[in-house]
């Protein structure tokens, strides 16, 4: 019984539980919420000098850079510091990567509008026609 009482009281703290316990925990994303803000600035700005562009104003073309110096400028800084973790570093990237392909979206979101994309429409359908990745070219003489 009284090893019973023993087991039901609150265990005892030794002193390695405290040291594992005073240690910080390493769940910092350090200056992500504040760049994730500047680079959704950094979009609205770009939107509007979509925008502005649409309607012809002068505008519209160094609103469309500033924004897009206040999308990337910030996220630079931070990745050339020595400061930011690992983690945060690949949060900045992939955020970059996503942000930059926005401000083509936001250009035209329902085209393929580019080099890029029409080739790689052309290279899935050659794939998917001949089951291959690569394709003999055919010389015309």
């Amino acid at each position: 019984m009284i090893n019973l009482l023993k087991d039901l009281r609150e265990p005892e703290l030794l002193a390695d539980d405290l040291i594992i316990a005073a240690q910080p925990t390493t769940n910092n994303w350090g200056w992500l919420p504040m760049l994730s803000l500047s680079t959704a600035l950094g979009l609205l700005l770009v939107a509007l000098a979509y925008n502005a562009s649409r309607l012809a104003t002068q505008e519209s073309e160094p609103l469309y850079w500033f924004g897009l110096l206040v999308l990337f400028l910030p996220i630079a800084w931070r990745l050339f510091s020595p400061d930011p973790t690992r983690r945060e570093r690949i949060a900045l990237l992939i955020m970059l990567g996503i942000a930059l392909y926005s401000t083509k979206l936001l250009a035209y979101p329902l085209y393929f509008t580019y080099y890029d994309e029409l080739l790689h429409v052309r290279t899935t359908s050659d794939i998917i026609a001949s089951g291959h990745l690569f394709q003999a070219v055919n010389k015309i003489a």
